[in-house]
C-alpha cells in the first residue's frame, strides 16, 4: 500500500466511523424513549415476544431506517415517536450521505500547485 493510498483511507475511515456510531447513538437515544414510555403505560410495541430490550432495539432499528418490518407494531403515543425517528432516520441518513460524499469529494481532489 503506498502513502497516497493512506492519505486517502484514514480521513475516510474516521467520518465513516464517527457517522455510524452517531446513528447507533441516536437509535439508542430512541431505544430508551421506547421503553421508558411502555413502562410508564403511555404505549406498547405489539407482536414484541417479551419486550426485551432487543426488542426495543430491534424496533428503534427498523423505525430510524424506514425499513419498517412490521413484525412489531407501536400502540399509542408511542405510534407518535415512531413516525418522527423514522422522518428523523430519513434525513440525518441522507445527510450523512451528503457530508460523506463532501468528504470523498475534498479528500480525492486533484492537489493544486
Amino acid at each position: 500500500m503506498t502513502a497516497i493510498n493512506e492519505r486517502f483511507r484514514y480521513p475516510m475511515l474516521v467520518v465513516m466511523m464517527v457517522i455510524f456510531l452517531t446513528h447507533l447513538a441516536e437509535i439508542i437515544i430512541f431505544t430508551v424513549a421506547f421503553w421508558v414510555m411502555t413502562m410508564t403505560g403511555i404505549g406498547s410495541l405489539a407482536g414484541a415476544h417479551s419486550s426485551t430490550p432487543a426488542d426495543f432495539f430491534y424496533f428503534s432499528i427498523a423505525s430510524y431506517t424506514t425499513l419498517g418490518m412490521g413484525d412489531i407494531a407501536p400502540e399509542g403515543a408511542v405510534r407518535i415517536v415512531a413516525g418522527l425517528e423514522a422522518l428523523t432516520g430519513l434525513l440525518l441518513i441522507a445527510w450523512s450521505a451528503s457530508f460523506t460524499y463532501l468528504t470523498m469529494e475534498s479528500v480525492w481532489a486533484p492537489e493544486k500547485d
